[in-house]
């Protein structure tokens, strides 16, 4: 049959072999090290755009809950509250509290406050709705509601996603920085 030649390795290439796979090994590691850290921030920039598009769509079906009240109020026609049911809808379902404290368990506090001042909104929106559908006296030209409870809880509702968007936006800012740190020092 056939033999293969028996070649013994000589102490300088056993030394050159063991070196190239430590260099190797190494160079793995980096590798792993940045593609690791690039799949983290990935995830994590990921993360913060998705809650990002959460606050903002919030914000917008709050927005619009109250520009269509608005519009039912001056116009007393039932198509200007679909804006507002639509909101509620959102609200009880895509964008309900518990995708927000499901998102930002780091902002715990500030999502329940958040959670709280959109049922006081809602609560004095329906209670607008309510008023203005109403029968006015006679004599009476149109009905009171009071403007404060609704401007203090939208006003709050703005502030405090105002205050999560801008803390994701740092959070971005500072994982952009990490990132390219780490491939700079791979």
């Amino acid at each position: 049959g056939f033999k293969f030649p028996c070649r013994t390795l000589q102490p300088k290439g056993l030394f050159l072999g063991v070196l190239m796979s430590w260099i190797m090994g190494l160079i793995a590691i980096n590798v792993y090290r940045v593609l690791s850290g690039s799949i983290k921030a990935s995830q994590n920039v990921s993360a913060s755009i998705k809650k990002r598009e959460l606050l903002q769509s919030t914000s917008i079906c709050m927005t619009n809950a109250e520009a269509s009240v608005r519009g039912y109020i001056i116009s007393k026609q039932e198509n200007y509250l679909d804006l507002y049911y639509e909101s509620v809808e959102k609200i009880n379902g895509p964008l309900n509290p518990a995708a927000l404290y499901n998102l930002m368990p780091e902002h715990l506090v500030q999502v329940r406050q958040l959670n709280d001042y959109i049922k006081r909104e809602f609560n004095y929106l329906n209670t607008v709705i309510a008023t203005a559908k109403q029968p006015l006296p006679a004599g009476k030209k149109n009905s009171s509601v009071p403007l404060a409870q609704g401007n203090y809880a939208m006003n709050n509702i703005r502030l405090i996603i105002n205050n999560l968007y801008a803390s994701e936006n740092t959070k971005l800012s500072t994982l952009d920085y990490r990132q390219e740190e780490s491939i700079n020092n791979a």
